[in-house]
């Protein structure tokens, strides 16, 4: 009696339909736990940041980090200027390579939420300052050009990937800190499904704000309207009783 050893073309056939079929239902199930995971580190991340920044408040007379002068006592007379930066800046390079004559014509040094750095989040803990489900490759962790690994570099220059509000004294309302990247009050390459920013606030929390869709975008903040940035930081605050704290 001869032994059979082989599939018959129809066996195989069978075989590759159900492993199809199987891929189908699991596929988009691992992408939307990969996704549940990724906004559970950008809510960790800004947990993160949110904390560090009330401790470096509480070492800076009150005052949140900022985003164009390093010398606290020039803070009242640069705020209006202030007011039109988005934030993503982490570190700037000598005022002789061009870029930092942007932010103040300042020396080498943080910027923004790079102020933090090394005290209140180490030098090696830079993946902090980054979403993980941005995909803009300006603002990602290991961007060639302005990625974390230019930290420290006189020549170099870092973006972030969470936006730093311009700074501002912690005392009073609870208001929002830092949040998902939103040009043109958007984050159109970030959380996805659903749009909306992780942030966190002064009290330590951390909150999801939705997005809502052209209204959001044509409403608030884009350089070229000559719009002050602090409009969508003003929706963050309002937003704040509306959604509750995640953490």
């Amino acid at each position: 009696m001869k032994t059979r050893n082989a599939f018959t073309l129809i066996e195989t056939l069978v075989v590759v339909v159900i492993i199809a079929l199987l891929l189908t239902i699991l596929l988009p199930t691992l992408g939307k736990a990969r996704e549940q995971t990724r906004r559970a580190v950008c809510q960790s991340n800004l947990h993160q940041i949110g904390v560090a920044v009330i401790e470096y408040a509480e070492d800076n007379q009150g005052m949140s980090p900022r985003l164009k002068v390093w010398d606290i006592t020039l803070y009242e007379e640069n705020r209006e200027n202030e007011q039109e930066v988005y934030g993503c800046a982490g570190w700037f390079p000598d005022p002789q390579y061009g870029a930092a004559a942007v932010y103040g014509g300042a020396w080498p040094g943080p910027v923004g939420l790079g102020l933090l750095v090394p005290e209140y989040v180490s030098v090696g803990s830079g993946r902090v300052f980054y979403c993980p489900t941005q995909s803009d490759p300006s603002h990602v962790y290991d961007q060639p050009v302005v990625g974390w690994h230019q930290w420290g570099n006189p020549e170099g220059q870092v973006m972030l990937g969470y936006f730093s509000r311009p700074a501002m004294r912690l005392y009073g309302p609870i208001r929002a800190l830092a949040a998902d990247m939103f040009y043109a009050g958007a984050n159109r390459t970030g959380h996805l499904d659903p749009y909306g920013d992780f942030l966190c606030y002064s009290d330590g929390s951390v909150q999801w704000i939705p997005e809502e869709g052209p209204l959001w975008q044509s409403t608030y903040y884009y350089p070229s309207q000559n719009v002050d940035v602090r409009y969508v930081w003003d929706y963050f605050d309002s937003e704040y009783t509306s959604h509750g704290p995640l953490q």
